[in-house]
């Protein structure tokens, strides 16, 4: 999650530099800034069907950071836009993922009596999003009312569990411990789901929600996930 909010936060630094440094005039500068070709999300995960016993956390944050392109031109009251990105999702909770006899996933609860920093699923996605976007017209600064819908596919880069607190399973009893797991086991590879975005200017409310569950079909709970937060567009 920190590399991810590093490499976000390095990008964002360079493409305003850019920006900064083009010399246009304001009719120019309006039509340039206008296209929402990048947008960053900020957002609270969850589950629409946690398991039995699992318990999601109210602070499980994620990211999300797109680069989109208009079809047509950046004025038109109504366009097509496609683009690409990369999300991560984490999920805070009371429980670990485990493997039974047969290999399919389950979750364990995490003793009532534990004391424990941090616990999460956290998946990362490279996404292509394609969306309808509609406008109203721009008042004396600039600003438009805006309301995105579409659809996104993704590949998931990367998978892990990460916990931080007492020693539950045993290893050392009465100490602390620590361990990120990757390449956790039966969560599909791929994803596609629905997603809208609507708001005024620079901020926007948005959600997205999974068509796709979170793990391969009979190998482990059936979970969809979706996420609902802020997006800001720093060149509206």
């Amino acid at each position: 999650m920190k590399k991810i909010l590093i490499i976000i936060t390095v990008f964002l630094f360079i493409t305003s530099l850019c920006y900064s440094q083009e010399e246009v005039d304001t009719v120019e500068a309006y039509r340039k800034h206008s296209a929402d070709e990048l947008i960053f999300e900020v957002n609270r995960d969850n589950w629409l069907t946690p398991p039995p016993g699992v318990e999601i956390k109210p602070v499980s944050l994620g990211v999300c950071l797109t680069l989109l392109k208009q079809f047509a031109d950046e004025e038109s009251w109504i366009n097509l836009a496609l683009g690409l990105g990369i999300s991560s999702q984490n999920i805070k909770n009371n429980s670990t993922l485990c493997i039974d006899s047969t290999g399919n996933s389950y979750f364990s609860e995490i003793p009532a009596n534990t004391n424990y920093k941090k616990n999460k699923l956290s998946t990362v996605f490279l996404e292509v999003p394609l969306e309808l976007r509609i406008y109203s017209r721009p008042d004396h600064n600039s600003n438009r009312f805006k309301i995105a819908a579409g659809f996104k596919v993704g590949y998931n880069l990367q998978r892990y569990t990460k916990y931080s607190g007492d020693d539950f399973l045993n290893l050392s009893a009465g100490s602390k411990i620590k361990f990120k797991e990757y390449k956790v086991k039966n969560i599909l590879t791929y994803r596609y789901g629905i997603y809208g975005r609507i708001g005024y200017g620079k901020f926007c409310v948005s959600g997205f929600y999974s068509l796709t569950p979170l793990f391969e079909e009979g190998k482990g709970p059936e979970i969809t996930p979706y996420y609902i937060g802020v997006a800001i567009i720093p060149f509206k």
